[in-house]
């Protein structure tokens, strides 16, 4: 096991493999109430190498770490009529000092509601984000979705899904791109809803029993979804509405993440280990107890030899995957 320590980090949200496996990006906050880092990490040494300033409501980051999305970053930019979500380089740490370095994302929509989920689809060409759909004092309701085309100076078609009350701060998409997963997060419905990503029609709804979702993350290669949801992890098919596999923990889960084959699902706790489960049967596999406080995200290099494992106060373990 490897470790290194991230400055200034209260929590660590989300881990990024780049495709090679060479670096690791860390995003930081959400459950600090703001996206306030993202942290680029060489693997080979277990060194930061760069800074990004954040500052937003929620953040997402393209599947080859070429971009990031922020949304509501007005708390940093200290500038009036920002953009709701602005994209950036990845590895531009100084984006937020010049405007013309941003693609702003401007639904069709003269409202600026505030934004509770962001989500790029697995190629980066769509930007799939969610509004918080409370009617505030002009009485005027907006769709908690628009699915988003990317690209410098086009217009965006707004495809809303048919529920203008729902909010969504979780979002998720299959890794061919055609359906996104989504949930109302720590604050929100613990409901699951699916819709197809290119007509935004719901395609099912279903409910964990817990009363929080956090989480959700398709497995590669199909359709089976993972919700994190209390202390269980479920494991959906592509339709019925029961889990087809239970994991339970003893306390509260944080994250998951699939290996690259699907064949085993690591989850984060709150009791500190690092679990692993086989996902054909549901067996418990390993656990690993690293000393790093409550585990809060997790990601599996491209090669699937190797987890990284956020824990408290900005810090990460990187350690070998067996088998």
């Amino acid at each position: 096991m490897r470790l290194v320590k991230l400055k200034a980090m209260k929590r660590i949200n989300a881990l990024h493999f780049t495709p090679d496996g060479r670096n690791l990006l860390a995003v930081g906050g959400a459950e600090v109430r703001m996206q306030d880092w993202a942290v680029w990490v060489d693997v080979a040494v277990m060194e930061e190498t760069l800074r990004i300033p954040m500052h937003a409501q929620c953040a997402a980051v393209s599947a080859d770490l070429s971009r990031i999305a922020v949304g509501n970053a007005r708390p940093f930019l200290e500038r009036e009529n920002i953009p709701p979500v602005v994209t950036f380089d990845a590895t531009d740490p100084t984006w937020h000092e010049d405007e013309s370095r941003w693609q702003t994302v401007i639904p069709a929509s003269e409202h600026y509601l505030p934004v509770v989920g962001l989500a790029f689809d697995p190629k980066g060409k769509r930007l799939a984000v969610s509004y918080d759909a409370t009617d505030g004092p002009d009485e005027y309701s907006h769709s908690p979705f628009v699915l988003l085309p990317l690209g410098i100076g086009k217009s965006f078609a707004v495809s809303p899904v048919d529920d203008p009350d729902a909010t969504y701060e979780v979002l998720a998409f299959s890794p061919d791109g055609q359906r996104l997963a989504a949930t109302g997060g720590i604050d929100g419905d613990p409901s699951v809803t699916v819709i197809n990503a290119r007509t935004a029609k719901r395609v099912r709804d279903f409910a964990p029993p817990g009363t929080q979702t956090r989480h959700l993350v398709f497995r590669p290669g199909g359709d089976t979804l993972a919700v994190v949801n209390g202390k269980r992890v479920f494991l959906y098919p592509p339709e019925p509405s029961t889990p087809r596999l239970v994991f339970d923990h003893p306390k509260q889960v944080n994250q998951v993440a699939f290996t690259p084959d699907g064949r085993r699902l690591l989850s984060t706790c709150h009791d500190g280990l690092v679990r692993i489960w086989d996902t054909a049967n549901g067996l418990h596999v390993t656990s690993y107890d690293w000393g790093i406080g409550q585990t809060t995200a997790v990601a599996v290099s491209p090669d699937g030899l190797t987890a990284a494992l956020a824990g408290q106060k900005g810090q990460i373990a990187m350690f070998d995957l067996d088998g």
